[in-house]
Formats: C-alpha cells, sequence, structure tokens
C-alpha cells in the first residue's frame, strides 16, 4: 500500500519492527510494516514546546483481505486499498481515541473484520458504478461518500495516483476481479504483536524530541 494522503502517511512496509529509533532521527524513518505516524503527531513532536496529549498516533490496518487485479489500474488500486483504524499510543495502556478503551486485540480484531466489510462495500460500489457508465470522478465521488457514513475510528484515502499510462477499463461491464488473500487471520495475529511492539519503540523516540 502507498497511497498518500493530507494529513497521514500511509503503511509503507520499509521499516521493520525491531528498527532502533535514533533521537536526531527523522521521524518520517520510524515507520513500520503496520504502522504510521500522522503528519500532526510529527509537527508536533518536532517542537519541545508541545503537550503530549497532541501527540497522536495513526495506527493502520494490517494486510488487505483482497486485492485488485493484476495488472490494476490506479482506481482499482484505491478502491481495494486497505482502510485503517486510528489508536492513541501516547497513553499507557494504549486507547481508541473515540471512546478512550484500552486496545485489545479480540477488540482489535473485530474492527480489521470491520474495515474487510469496507473494503467489500468499495468494491461493490466500484463494480456497479461501472456496469453503469459512470466516470472516475463519479466514482471516486460515490467512495467519498461511503467513507463520510463509517465510524471516525476509520480511515481510507480516495486519493487516486495519476499515471500517464493508466489502464482503462471499458465502461458499461463489469471489471475483472481481483483475489483474496490466504491465511489471513493468522496473518493479522502476527502484525498486532509487531504494532504493540512498534509503538512502544516509536512513542519512546517522540518522547526524546518533545521533551
Amino acid at each position: 500500500m502507498h497511497v498518500q494522503s493530507a494529513g497521514y502517511i500511509s503503511q509503507r512496509g520499509a521499516v521493520g519492527a525491531d528498527s532502533q529509533a535514533i533521537p536526531n532521527e527523522p521521524l518520517q524513518t520510524l515507520q513500520s510494516t503496520v504502522v504510521s505516524l500522522s503528519d500532526a503527531a510529527i509537527n508536533a513532536a518536532k517542537h519541545e514546546s508541545a503537550p503530549q496529549k497532541y501527540v497522536m498516533f495513526d495506527s493502520f490496518g494490517t494486510q488487505a483481505h483482497r486485492t485488485p487485479p493484476q495488472p490494476s489500474s490506479a482506481l482499482e488500486e484505491m478502491i481495494y486499498a486497505r482502510g485503517a483504524q486510528r489508536i492513541d499510543f501516547t497513553q499507557v495502556p494504549a486507547r481508541w481515541p473515540e471512546n478512550n478503551q484500552v486496545l485489545n486485540y479480540e477488540t482489535w480484531l473485530s474492527y480489521e473484520k470491520e474495515i474487510d466489510q469496507h473494503t467489500n462495500q468499495r468494491i461493490e460500489i466500484y463494480e456497479q458504478a461501472m456496469v453503469a457508465g459512470l466516470s472516475k470522478e463519479e466514482i471516486i465521488q460515490k467512495i467519498e461518500q461511503y467513507n463520510s457514513t463509517l465510524n471516525a475510528r476509520y480511515y481510507h484515502s480516495t486519493a487516486v495516483e495519476d499515471r500517464a499510462d493508466d489502464i482503462e477499463r471499458p465502461k458499461n461491464q463489469l471489471p475483472p476481479a481481483g483475489s483474496s488473500t490466504p491465511d489471513i487471520l493468522n496473518i493479522r495475529e502476527q502484525s498486532y504483536g509487531e504494532m504493540v511492539s512498534a509503538m512502544s519503540k516509536v512513542r519512546k523516540a517522540l518522547q526524546s524530541y518533545s521533551g
């Protein structure tokens, strides 16, 4: 996943959970495979006077349970892109910001399954829109409308990369189907442990910035 939008940095998988934070290292390099920091967290941490309560982390969901057809268009990559759930790691123990409930695996996994349902719904919206002959702009608008109905704990970017050689699917017909990810529950159990470990290290690094 490499979708990027205003205010949030997406999953990249460039830095593992065992990466050691260096106090003068750029915060952008402290990402892990399942964790990202919001721009607000990074900017606040750069100012020593920033209260710790304003340093909010955004913890992103794990590997998508469905992947777009290959090759895929930029629009399809946005449609199939894994959504995210926001988690506040500035507190110990970590909590969900919307209700201040303590983070736990069972609830986290139930929210991940809700994200799966969101992805399924976006794919259905996309397929119906293509059959109806809607434009890319109209499809994006429909996805944005759907996203606006979701709980505030979830985030999904509707940014679509501009490609000169992008794939153009024929309108008024069903687009090719994507594929499913095998063994997704085992993948998520492993990702949860990585997320908690990575964010505890990132939290310590942020404290060195913000005093």
